[in-house]
């Protein structure tokens, strides 16, 4: 297996470890010690601009071994405003493997396009 960074903004390593932001007033973090089943829904987000496959590490704090995680892919067109301007291109995205872990989550991409694209990333935790 070979990863590829084609025209990303990111280091060339495998194992990348970034930073996603909460979106504003949805959910809420859990207090330490609590069992994140039973913590709400919290929405996050990491935008970011490349092709290619990509394996990040992405650190969300609420996020534990056994937490759901689910992740969607778009593509947007207003660096000021990536949530608001998301829309579906003809670029294929796809997530192949999503792995839960204390403080974070380990995705494998792929962004099948020619060139760098401006990627968002939402993730949802439960």
């Amino acid at each position: 297996m070979s990863t590829t960074y084609q025209g990303s903004n990111l280091p060339v390593q495998n194992g990348q470890t970034i930073d996603a932001a909460q979106i504003t007033g949805s959910g809420a973090a859990s207090s330490p010690g609590l069992d994140v089943q039973f913590a709400p829904n919290s929405d996050w987000f990491l935008v970011w601009k490349g092709n290619g496959i990509i394996r990040l590490n992405i650190n969300v704090p609420i996020i534990h071994a056994g937490s759901t995680v689910l992740i969607s892919l778009s593509e947007f067109s207003d660096v000021s405003k990536p949530a608001a301007s998301r829309f579906i291109g003809s670029a294929r995205f796809a997530i192949y493997n999503i792995a839960p872990r204390e403080g974070g989550v380990q995705i494998w991409a792929e962004v099948n396009w020619p060139n760098p694209i401006n990627i968002y990333f939402s993730i949802l935790v439960s």
